[in-house]
């Protein structure tokens, strides 16, 4: 089946041209190191000294049910991941093999540009595997079910496990020769992720991952990369403090207290000494340090830290928590740091902006053709040093799809863009979080401005855009081949739309409450759509007759009048000013008679401006009346 597409052609142009620089710049997140002795399959990873090893589910409120490390190990002939898992009712009753007690994996060996491409291919594997049938050590495995695995035969690969007294133990083998285009040898990067899936007996009831995130369902560009190496040196562990100390935070609702929980990797945990945590403010100062407490688990041997700090006396604001680890020596083993909130965000200001802004946009083909339309919007009203600086399109996208683009990087980095705009299909998507921190890191005055659109196919089914196991919740399902856009009304759009509005707000609050003040801006074209469509069924929209005037197809791409009023959206959330009077733009056009341009036009921008100051989290609400000129 295939996902519905937005500017194919687009997308492909800029996955060709931006996917070696994808595979050169992602990070490297792990290693994997060579195995010592064989290792034999019997579940017992009794010849695993050495390997790299993850835990998982850090701070879970059972973590002696869910907690969990994998282990890493390759030779010439095989990649090995083992797995100690805590879990007090090992079982897995379900025939989908990643619906109980088990692991999702996912690996990309392709080499060059293609290592982390977007789409599933040759050399790239999705797969399920568990120890268990019912309550017992029968292992299964299977390979996802997806056009590009129709021809794949995986040969060799082997699973086995062993209950204990406090969970189980699994060995997994995936032979190479798989992947006929990869040779195993130390330095080579590859991308890989493993999600634990957990079950009390019944269905799957959680999941985590060791590097990313759901979005490894979707594209092998979100797995982690990872070298391999021949054995692993301590001095080289530093940068891998997330995987190797995970961490979680607690806050205290009713007292100012900070509370943290580390998990110490077997990798490093020998030659750990000692473990302090810092808080440390805006300008790097420590403000508070607390050496913790460290405990083994009995009989599981899993290796804990934990730490906390009074935070009553520290003024509102943005925190960074360090946890860093030292040999005996006093250096450092591996850090790990995080951002912390301490108190309310602060509120954003409502003023008007009075001078042009630095604009990148990112989107999906619902965007094309927008940004220039945008730019003459703003010169219209005055701004005449507003800018495009940059432009990535992706069709069908999410945001974070974007995050590896070297043009949208570079501005980040260097601080050159005021607002970065977005449109996000459904959740999840961390590119919000990941491009408001990395834009608000450079540009204390940088906004994210968040288009909440019109649901695609006038329904609210994530499912069209994920490709998820068959059964599974995040499963495809095909569109409709067919939408009567006209048999639409407000009440039941706005029904439609609400679960989407809603999710999408409270993204944005807890993105902005976790930087401490309103980076991520709503702009709610949605909104303003169903009002538009409210109009014309109406007859109160001149020039338009149908709903289908202002889409060109069944999926709900824009005609003229849509993009010109997402442009007014927009332009009203970006620069806090009514888009009321600025002049009819050259692209708006409709099937009508031209008499009516000014009257739709004005029309739009009423309608837009309307959305935009009635929605709280466009910035802008206060100014909603009078409304103000458009003219500076």
């Amino acid at each position: 089946m295939n996902r519905p597409r937005f500017g194919y052609l687009t997308a492909v142009m800029l996955l060709l041209i931006s996917s070696a620089v994808r595979a050169q710049e992602k990070p490297i997140l792990g290693l994997i190191p060579k195995a010592a002795k064989p290792i034999k399959m019997n579940g017992k990873l009794d010849e695993w000294n050495g390997a790299f090893v993850t835990p998982v589910n850090i701070g879970h409120p059972d973590f002696a049910n869910r907690g969990a490390e994998f282990l890493y190990l390759w030779d010439d002939d095989n990649l090995y991941v083992g797995l100690r898992s805590l879990d007090q009712h090992p079982a897995h009753f379900g025939s989908a093999i990643w619906d109980g007690d088990a692991v999702e994996f996912y690996l990309d060996t392709r080499r060059g540009d293609q290592l982390g491409a977007q789409q599933f291919g040759a050399g790239s594997l999705h797969m399920f595997w568990t120890p268990l049938t019912k309550t017992e050590i029968k292992p299964r495995w299977a390979v996802r079910d997806l056009p590009a695995f129709k021809d794949f035969k995986l040969q060799g690969a082997e699973v086995a496990g062993e209950k204990t007294p406090w969970g189980w133990t699994a060995e997994f083998k995936l032979p190479w020769s798989n992947f006929p285009n990869f040779k195993a040898k130390a330095g080579e990067v590859i991308g890989i992720d493993c999600e634990l899936c957990s079950s009390d007996g019944g269905p799957r009831a959680d999941r985590t991952f060791v590097y990313s995130s759901p979005d490894n369902v979707a594209t092998p560009s979100a797995f982690g990369r990872v070298k391999l190496v021949e054995t692993i040196d301590m001095d080289d562990l530093k940068s891998f403090g997330r995987v190797l100390l995970p961490m979680s935070l607690t806050k205290s609702a009713n007292y100012a207290w900070l509370y943290g929980t580390v998990c110490i990797s077997p990798t490093i945990d020998k030659a750990v000494a000692k473990i302090e945590g810092k808080v440390l403010d805006g300008q790097g100062k420590v403000r508070k340090t607390t050496m913790g407490n460290r405990k083994t688990l009995d009989g599981s041997g899993f290796m804990m830290w934990t730490g906390s700090w009074e935070l009553f006396d520290l003024p509102q604001g943005i925190y960074t928590v360090e946890v860093s680890a030292f040999d005996n020596a006093g250096k450092l083993v591996a850090a790990r740091t995080e951002k912390m909130l301490h108190g309310e965000p602060a509120a954003a200001p409502s003023t008007p902006i009075t001078k042009g802004q630095r604009i990148f946009s990112t989107g999906h083909s619902f965007h094309n053709g927008f940004p220039p339309i945008l730019d003459e919007m703003a010169k219209s009203g005055g701004f005449n040093d507003s800018a495009i600086v940059g432009v990535s399109s992706i069709g069908g996208s999410k945001v974070v799809q974007h995050w590896d683009g070297k043009a949208i990087q570079a501005a980040l980095s260097a601080g050159n863009v005021d607002v970065l705009m977005t449109t996000p299909i459904y959740l999840p998507d961390p590119g919000i979080e990941q491009f408001a921190t990395m834009g608000f890191d450079h540009n204390p005055n940088f906004r994210l401005a968040m288009m909440e659109f019109w649901l695609p196919f006038d329904q609210y089914e994530p499912r069209n855009y994920s490709n998820g196991p068959a059964g599974s919740p995040t499963e495809h399902l095909q569109p409709p081949a067919k939408v009567d856009h006209n048999a639409a009304n407000g009440a039941g759009l706005r029904q439609i739309h609400d679960r989407y509005f809603h999710e999408m707000d409270a993204l944005a609050m807890a993105v902005n409450k976790k930087l401490g003040k309103q980076v991520v801006f709503v702009v709610p074209v949605g909104q303003a759509v169903i009002a538009l469509r409210e109009k014309i069924i109406a007859g109160q929209a001149p020039g338009l007759k149908s709903q289908e005037d202002i889409f060109g197809d069944t999926l709900g791409h824009p005609k003229s009048p849509l993009t010109i009023m997402m442009g007014y959206c927009h332009y009203a959330v970006i620069y806090r000013k009514s888009p009321i009077g600025l002049p009819v733009p050259p692209a708006l056009k409709i099937p009508g008679d031209a008499k009516d341009l000014d009257a739709l036009n004005r029309l739009l921008q009423e309608l837009a401006w309307d959305a935009v100051t009635h929605h709280p989290l466009s910035g802008v609400q206060l100014e909603r009346s009078p409304a103000t000129a458009a003219k500076p």
